[in-house]
């Protein structure tokens, strides 16, 4: 699957992850994909990115991830009206946020911690 992800997003599943991006976006796709197949409203993509073009900040990720889990966060990327790239980079964001809200802090030895 195709995550657009930026400067800021990348920094921080690296720093989350010790450079492990792939198994980054997985968590962030798997966390993300899990709340919604659990009933829970989803936090709606940013009103202020929809008139622009996401991808003009990021570029394109790819993840292997399970056909369950794209084809939840393509059936919501479709509701949303945006493209399941950008709500997979939309994911990533709100999965680092959620990280810092609960106080995970990037491992110091390069393994990851987190929550």
């Amino acid at each position: 699957m195709q995550v657009l992800i930026g400067p800021l997003g990348r920094a921080g599943i690296n720093a989350q992850f010790g450079g492990d991006t792939e198994a980054g976006l997985r968590a962030a796709l798997l966390h993300y994909a899990g709340k919604l197949r659990t009933g829970r409203d989803p936090v709606e993509y940013p009103s202020f990115l929809q008139s622009g073009s996401f991808s003009d900040s990021g570029e394109a990720a790819e993840v292997e991830i399970e056909e369950a889990i794209e084809k939840v966060i393509v059936a919501e990327a479709d509701r949303q009206g945006r493209t399941a790239a950008e709500l997979a980079g939309h994911a990533v964001l709100l999965y680092l946020a959620e990280l810092e809200a609960v106080g995970a802090t990037p491992p110091r030895n390069g393994g990851s911690k987190r929550s």
